[in-house]
C-alpha cells in the first residue's frame, strides 16, 4: 500500500456520481490527512512528497483492513475505487494540501538511489591515502579517512544526488546551496574548470571555526559543490589548516570524468 494525497487529489474518477455523495467515513479519513499535513515543514521542499506519504498511509491503514487494498473479486474492485473517490473528493477540500502541492513542485526531488559507477573509485582516492571508513557506505554518499598529519587530506565524503534532466539537478543545486554549503564562507578559486556548472566553493561556517578552534584542531574544511550533466556534485574535504586548496581540484575534475553524458 503506497499512496499520497497528492495522488488521491489529482485522481480521475471513474464513478462520478460518488463525487456528490457524502461519505462520513471518507470525510474523517481525508480530515485526519488534512490535519496531518498540517505538521509537514514547508521549509524541506524536496521531503514533502515523502511526508505526504507518511501520512496518507498511516491514516488509511488506521481506517482500513489491509484486505481492503488488494480486491480481488471485481465487487471488492468496485467498492475501493468508489471508496478511494469519495476520499479524494474531500481531500481536494484541503486548502493546506492544495498548498502544498503547489510548493511540492517548485523543485525537484533526487533519484532515490545513485549508481555507484557517479562515485570517485577506490583507486584514485587510494592514491591520496584515502581508505573507506567502516560506515563508509551511506546512500548517495561514501566516507573516506586519510593519515592524520599535517600533510595530507584526513577527511574525505563523496556525495551525489541524481536527477531526470539537467534543468532538474541546476534547480535543485541553487535552491539546496546554503543547506549543502552546511553554512560555510564562500571563497574564489583562481583555477577555473571547464565542464561543469556552477561549482560553488565554501570554507567552514563560522560556528564551525569556532568549534574547530576550542578543540584546538589545526584543521580547515573545503566544500565544492557543483554539476555535471543530470547530476549534482558535493564534495567535502577536513584538511590540515596549511593545506594548499588547489590541491583539492584534481578531485573536481576526476569527479567531472566520472560521469559519463
Amino acid at each position: 500500500m503506497r499512496y499520497t494525497f497528492f495522488l488521491l487529489f489529482v485522481s480521475s474518477f471513474i464513478y462520478s456520481y460518488a463525487q456528490s455523495e457524502k461519505d462520513s467515513l471518507a470525510q474523517v479519513v481525508a480530515t485526519e490527512i488534512c490535519d496531518c499535513a498540517e505538521k509537514i515543514n514547508v521549509n524541506e521542499i524536496d521531503k514533502i512528497n515523502e511526508r505526504g506519504v507518511e501520512c496518507t498511509n498511516s491514516i488509511l491503514a488506521k481506517h482500513f483492513d489491509p484486505n481492503f487494498f488488494n480486491p480481488q473479486s471485481n465487487e471488492e474492485k468496485l467498492e475501493y475505487a468508489i471508496q478511494m473517490d469519495k476520499i479524494g473528493v474531500e481531500i481536494r477540500k484541503c486548502e493546506r494540501i492544495i498548498y502544498l502541492q503547489k510548493i511540492a513542485n517548485i523543485y525537484p526531488n533526487p533519484k532515490p538511489e545513485v549508481s555507484e559507477e557517479l562515485f570517485l573509485t577506490t583507486e584514485f582516492l587510494q592514491y591520496f591515502g584515502l581508505e573507506k571508513t567502516e560506515d563508509g557506505d551511506k546512500p548517495g554518499m561514501k566516507i573516506y579517512d586519510g593519515p592524520q598529519n599535517k600533510e595530507r587530506i584526513q577527511r574525505f565524503v563523496d556525495i551525489r544526488w541524481e536527477f531526470e534532466t539537467n534543468e532538474d539537478a541546476l534547480k535543485y543545486h541553487r535552491y539546496k546551496l546554503n543547506e549543502n554549503s552546511e553554512g560555510g564562507r564562500p571563497i574564489e578559486i583562481k583555477q577555473e574548470i571547464g565542464g561543469i556548472q556552477e561549482l560553488k566553493v565554501f570554507e567552514e561556517s563560522e560556528k564551525m571555526r569556532e568549534i574547530l578552534d576550542e578543540m584546538k584542531l589545526d584543521g580547515k574544511q573545503y566544500y565544492f559543490i557543483f554539476v555535471k550533466g543530470k547530476v549534482l556534485i558535493k564534495l567535502f574535504f577536513g584538511v590540515p589548516k596549511d593545506y594548499e586548496l588547489i590541491n583539492l581540484i584534481p578531485f573536481v575534475q576526476q569527479a567531472r570524468d566520472q560521469i559519463k553524458e
